[in-house]
């Protein structure tokens, strides 16, 4: 366990500390924007439908998910 924590402080170290992390994430975010054609925008109003119950959705198979 000591081996697996001393393990990702080494890589937090490396990721977290350096000031590129931001740019390759902002960069990802970018590249997977424009590649899924902006999904952020195209679905906003589906997503809307969905939070306030209104979708034709099937979510019958949902009933597994639901926590008791």
């Amino acid at each position: 366990m000591q081996q697996l924590n001393e393990f990702f402080l080494f890589i937090h170290q490396y990721i977290a500390g350096n000031n590129w992390f931001i740019f390759l994430l902002l960069g990802t975010g970018v590249f997977f924007t424009f590649y899924l054609k902006f999904p952020q925008i195209r679905y906003f109003s589906h997503a809307i439908r969905i939070v306030k119950g209104k979708s034709q959705v099937s979510t019958k198979n949902w009933t597994r998910l639901k926590v008791e």
